[in-house]
């Protein structure tokens, strides 16, 4: 688990010990072919799509705190 503060200490989000990826496979490992979602093509690397997630998570919180109204008054842009 991750939480993202901002700078000034507010608390920004949470993300979770496992990604979407990491539960999609875990579906595929468990539920198997009788519970297809369609949403992953055969042959996707769990790792890349975990990293991805997590990159993706970063960028997303990375964009809220910049555009945050509050900060930016605080930095005056």
């Amino acid at each position: 688990m991750v939480v993202f503060f901002s700078e000034d200490g507010f608390e920004t989000a949470r993300f979770g010990e496992r990604s979407l990826s990491k539960y999609r496979q875990m579906m595929r490992d468990q539920a198997g072919p009788g519970c297809p979602t369609g949403i992953n093509l055969p042959g996707d690397k769990l790792l890349a799509q975990v990293a991805q997630d997590w990159l993706n998570e970063l960028e997303r919180v990375q964009w809220l705190l910049r555009l945050s109204p509050r900060l930016r008054q605080v930095h005056g842009d």
